[in-house]
C-alpha cells in the first residue's frame, strides 16, 4: 500500500497503524509535510518518548514563551515532572486525560524516589505488580539503598537482584521473612481457606530478578533521556526468534522437571476406574495421586489402597 495525503482508509485506524510497514510511511509523510513548512521535525528511532522530553528540555532553555507539549502518555508526564529545571514556569503538557497541566505546579518530592516508584509500580515497558496500586506503593517507605541502587547506572545485576528483593518484600509486606519463604507461608493460608490464588502470592526470587532488571533499565533512561546508557539484553529483556526484544520472564524453568514430569490421570468414574491400561497412570506403572482429575487418589490404584494391600500381603506371609 502506497501511503499519499490522499488515500482513503476504509479501515480501522489502529487495524492500519499495526502494520509497521503502514505505520513508517505515514511518519515519513508526515514528517515530509512538516518540514516543508519550516517545521523543525525529531525522528524516534527506539523509545519516542524520552525524544519528546528532551525536545521540550532544549526549547525550555532556549525561548521565554511558553513550552506546551501534546500527548496522551502518563509516562511523559512524568518524566517533565522530574525533568523540569527548577525555576521553570514555562512549561506544560496538554493531554486528553486531564486538559492543560502546568508542570511548575506539581510537587513530587523527592525526586529520585518518586522516579524509582513509578518505575517500580508498572509503566508502558514494566508490567505492574498485581493486586498493588500506584497509590499503595508511593505509601510505601523504601530504604535509601533500594532507590539509589535502581537509579545508578552503574548498579551491577547483583546490587539489582538484591535491591529488589527488599522493594518486593516491603511490596508485600513480608518484613524480614524471605520472599519465597513468605510465599509458602501465604500459600498455606490460601490451602487451609480451600482456595488458592496464586495471583495474590509473592512472586519467586527469579520473577522479581526479572522484573527489577527490566525497572532498573527503564529507570536509567528516564533518568538520562538516553536508551543506550544500558543494553537491554540480559536486563529482564531477550531476543526472540525475530530478533525482537520480549519480557523475560524466568532465567530458569516455572518448576522442577521432576514436578513437571509428575503423571496423572483423568478416568470416568465406574467400576473398573483406574484399573485398566488406559489409565495413564497404571500404564506409566503409577499411582494414582490427588492432582488425578477424578479419583483424586482415592482408588484401587491410589497410593493409600496400594499400601493397604501390601500390609495385608505382609500379614498374610507372616500368619504362614
Amino acid at each position: 500500500m502506497r501511503v499519499t495525503p490522499e488515500l482513503t482508509i476504509s479501515c480501522d485506524r489502529e487495524v492500519f497503524l499495526a502494520n509497521e510497514k503502514n505505520k513508517g510511511a505515514l511518519i515519513t509523510m508526515i514528517s515530509a509535510e512538516m518540514a516543508s513548512h519550516n517545521i523543525t521535525v525529531r525522528q524516534a528511532k527506539d523509545d519516542g518518548d524520552t525524544l519528546i522530553v528532551r525536545s521540550a528540555m532544549d526549547l525550555v532553555a532556549s525561548v521565554n514563551s511558553p513550552v506546551v507539549v501534546v500527548a496522551q502518555d502518563t509516562d511523559i508526564l512524568i518524566l517533565l515532572c522530574y525533568h523540569r529545571p527548577i525555576h521553570c514556569t514555562n512549561l506544560y503538557l496538554q493531554a486528553d486525560f486531564g486538559g492543560l497541566y502546568d508542570i511548575s505546579s506539581i510537587n513530587i518530592g523527592d525526586k529520585e524516589e518518586f522516579l524509582f516508584k513509578y518505575g517500580w509500580s508498572g509503566n508502558d515497558t514494566v508490567s505492574c505488580i498485581h493486586g498493588h496500586t500506584k497509590c499503595a506503593l508511593y505509601k510505601c517507605r523504601f530504604p535509601a539503598s533500594v532507590i539509589t541502587a535502581f537509579t545508578s547506572p552503574t548498579s551491577t545485576d547483583s546490587i539489582i537482584r538484591t535491591a529488589g528483593l527488599k522493594a518486593m518484600q516491603i511490596t508485600y509486606g513480608c518484613g524480614d521473612t524471605p520472599l519465597e519463604k513468605s510465599r509458602y507461608i501465604k500459600f498455606k493460608k490460601q490451602a487451609a481457606k480451600g482456595k488458592i490464588d496464586p495471583d495474590r502470592l509473592p512472586p519467586t526470587e527469579d520473577a522479581t530478578a526479572q522484573h527489577s532488571l527490566r525497572v532498573h533499565l527503564q529507570v536509567v533512561v528516564w533518568k538520562h533521556l538516553d536508551t543506550s546508557i544500558l543494553d537491554p539484553k540480559g536486563r529482564g529483556w531477550e531476543l526472540d526468534s525475530n530478533r525482537k526484544l520480549r519480557p523475560k520472564m524466568l532465567s530458569a524453568g516455572i518448576a522442577p522437571d521432576n514436578l513437571l514430569k509428575v503423571i496423572c490421570c483423568n478416568c470416568k468414574e465406574g467400576e473398573r476406574q483406574c484399573q485398566t491400561m488406559r489409565c495413564s497412570c497404571m500404564k506409566a506403572g503409577m499411582s494414582c495421586v490427588s492432582a488425578c482429575g477424578v479419583c483424586c487418589g482415592h482408588c484401587d490404584n491410589g497410593t493409600d489402597n496400594i499400601d493397604a494391600k501390601e500390609e495385608i500381603g505382609s500379614d498374610e506371609e507372616e500368619t504362614d
